[in-house]
């Protein structure tokens, strides 16, 4: 019988290609890992040492995904380091018991998104541009041209459902009301006791106290 102890850090992203060669928690690295780790019989607790501001929220569902997964026939215990925000918050909270340090930085419990519109820039230095489509909205998250009031109001929507999956990711996991979720939400970062105050945390403490609650 064991008990792994998975490091986590850096920005979630989806595959180990995006970021460089810096610190990343890549879902095409960490998903394989934790569904090993679900098919082990002889591990019998997992502790994930997270430490990341967040990232992709795809690549943030399907990680906690997968440690929903993992969580099915063990015991899951996430402790939280310097940061953990965000999509770092989102890849956690499933766990069964999350422990972070007093001032930790956590919650973020949120989604931002947009993109840099540069045509304006582009024409006023003589740089223009055609284009050729082959349907309506191809080039809607285009860098050129701002958003048209049908495709703000549909991006919108993206971001409201986004939204809308993380608190039913962090309600289910924290066991909490979704009203209660939204009431500690819509980005609100806090610090480790602050968490703990709100229900987002279940412990203080450092890694050792983690690998005592997992076992």
């Amino acid at each position: 019988v064991w008990i792994p102890v998975v490091h986590l850090r850096g920005p979630v992203v989806m595959s180990e290609d995006e970021g460089g060669r810096s610190a990343k928690i890549s879902a095409e690295r960490v998903v394989p890992v934790l569904d090993a780790l679900a098919k082990d019989e002889d591990c019998s607790a997992v502790v994930l040492a997270v430490n990341s501001p967040g990232g992709s929220a795809l690549a943030s569902d399907l990680i906690a995904r997968s440690v929903e997964r993992l969580g099915e026939g063990r015991t899951v215990v996430a402790w939280f380091g310097d940061v953990s925000a965000s999509g770092g918050y989102y890849i956690s909270a499933l766990a069964h018991e999350i422990v972070a340090n007093p001032t930790t930085i956590t919650g973020s419990i949120g989604v931002v998104g947009g993109k840099v519109v540069v045509g304006g820039a582009f024409a006023r230095v003589g740089i223009h541009r055609e284009t050729v489509v082959a349907g309506p909205d191809v080039t809607m998250m285009g860098p050129w041209d701002r958003f048209t009031p049908d495709q703000e109001k549909r991006f919108r929507g993206s971001l409201v459902r986004v939204y809308d999956r993380f608190i039913d990711v962090v309600a289910r996991g924290r066991k909490m009301d979704p009203e209660a979720v939204h009431a500690v939400a819509e980005g609100r970062v806090w610090t480790g006791v602050q968490a703990r105050e709100r229900g987002l945390v279940d412990h203080l403490g450092g890694l050792d106290k983690a690998i005592e609650r997992a076992a």
